[in-house]
């Protein structure tokens, strides 16, 4: 029924850096100082560059000026990667493509991080009142990921906010169902998806009783959205 999950967050430091939308071809390199170089095509046709520092800001129009000390790394799963390096002081460099707002561009985001990257877990139970309950955790080493201000709509107000987004399989692709806070202080967020009321027999389907989003076929394995991994000092 339901499906995938990506959370963004930030707890001890920045989340991933955005660099472009839509972009073609990105490539990877840093420097010894430890800033990053990365290019990509627009679409239309364009090639643009961009240094990332160690805080996270971005220069654009940039390049390093020296050698890329950063080698390919095969060694570490990353969902949604499209380029995974390592340096020698063992940070782990990669840039990552998806669609983070529905109906929004496919996001090129940049992170580093040392060891392993953040954890998130998804677990669903059936079948509550012929619903089901979607629960989960994020954390990273060991440290519960949540913020500290949030509307009551799950908005988060601080940097350190973040939400776990939800896809279900439907048409034989994977949709955005919705966003939802994972909540202090233990990183958690909790969801019960209630069924959709039953069509009378014979009733034809209006557009108020079109499926509703998270009504999908095929569970599938969490993965992890671009945001959960950290830019280290």
């Amino acid at each position: 029924m339901v499906a995938i999950m990506c959370i963004a967050m930030a707890a001890a430091a920045h989340g991933s850096v955005k660099v472009a939308g839509n972009a073609k071809s990105p490539t990877l390199r840093v420097s010894h100082k430890g800033v990053a170089e990365i290019g990509w095509t627009t679409t239309a046709g364009t090639r643009r560059h961009a240094l990332v520092y160690r805080d996270g800001t971005i220069r654009w129009s940039q390049r390093i000026a020296t050698r890329d000390v950063s080698s390919p790394s095969r060694s570490n799963r990353l969902p949604l990667a499209v380029a995974v390096r390592q340096t020698p002081d063992g940070r782990l460099w990669a840039l990552q493509s998806w669609r983070r707002l529905r109906g929004g561009p496919m996001e090129l985001r940049f992170s580093r991080w040392r060891c392993a990257p953040t954890r998130l877990t998804l677990n669903a139970t059936c079948c509550k009142w012929k619903g089901e309950n979607i629960a989960g955790r994020a954390s990273f080493h060991g440290k519960p990921v949540h913020g500290f201000s949030a509307t009551p709509e799950g908005v988060p107000l601080d940097k350190f906010g973040r939400n776990v987004y939800l896809d279900t399989r439907r048409g034989g692709q994977w949709r955005r169902m919705l966003g939802i806070l994972a909540r202090r202080p233990h990183g958690r967020f909790n969801l019960w998806i209630r069924p959709p009321p039953p069509l009378a027999r014979d009733a034809v389907p209006s557009h108020h009783q079109r499926p509703e989003p998270w009504m999908g076929t095929w569970p599938r394995r969490p993965r992890l959205d671009p945001q959960l991994t950290f830019l280290d000092a």
